[in-house]
């Protein structure tokens, strides 16, 4: 054991201030991140040291955690590979469940979508199993992206109108309204003459009453007509943005 005779230095002291030197990786990190001063003794560096590093689980625990281990919603199959393998080399080597056993927790702790492949993959090993998995994530990606551009390029409004498409029928229709009142009056005429060839003049003044009201309608048709088209033929040139 190491032993040094130093007024007021004791083997705690050496062995608290060499201990940080013997680390590395993450261990390290850890400890050169601690407060200033939260260091003064070995008890209290041993203690926080199990605490952040130490795994005191069993191997049948570590072995129920790896068969119950999952990808989390939007993980990287990359980052989970890690998870995995984190845990597996925890397990004794003696311990370590079979190939085909990692193979089928492996695929089975993956999201459904990405299963379905690996299945069909029917890889063997678990680091090809591994490397399938991120190959069918990446074309998974590359057909989500795919779609996503094809559903906005549909979604693209286009005011360029379709020849072929049936245009809506114009509840207003003002010339079918004038063909409407044309017929009529085409039709009071006949009766007018029937009515006066049998002398009846009050039903002629009747007739003679709904020919000029039908005549006004036309004529009041027509005004509405005209003003219509030349709306129409100024919403034309109109800016397509004044528009709407």
């Amino acid at each position: 054991m190491l032993s040094i005779n130093l007024n007021g230095v004791t083997n705690e002291d050496v062995v608290v201030r060499l201990f940080p030197y013997t680390l590395q990786g993450a261990t390290r990190s850890w400890y050169f991140s601690l407060p200033s001063g939260s260091i003064t003794s070995w008890e209290i560096l041993q203690e926080q040291f199990l605490t952040k590093f130490s795994d005191d689980k069993s191997t049948a625990t570590l072995i129920n955690d790896l068969s119950n281990l999952r990808a989390e919603s939007k993980e990287p199959i990359k980052d989970f590979n890690s998870r995995f393998n984190k845990l597996l080399n925890k397990i004794p080597t003696t311990s370590k469940p079979s190939e085909e056993v990692r193979n089928e927790w492996y695929i089975f702790s993956l999201p459904s979508n990405i299963a379905i492949f690996m299945d069909r993959a029917n890889k063997t090993t678990l680091a090809d199993n591994m490397k399938e998995a991120i190959a069918v994530e990446k074309r998974i990606i590359a057909l989500e992206k795919k779609n996503v551009v094809e559903e906005r390029k549909s979604k693209k409004v286009s005011f360029k109108e379709d020849p072929k498409k049936k245009q809506p029928k114009d509840p207003f229709d003002l010339e079918g309204l004038q063909k409407v009142l044309k017929t009529m009056s085409n039709e009071m005429v006949d009766i007018k003459k029937q009515v006066v060839e049998t002398s009846s003049k009050s039903l002629t003044s009747l007739i003679e009453e709904i020919l000029r009201l039908i005549q006004s309608l036309l004529t009041l048709l027509q005004v509405l007509n005209q003003k219509k088209k030349k709306r129409k033929l100024l919403l034309t040139y109109l800016p397509m943005k004044k528009r709407l």
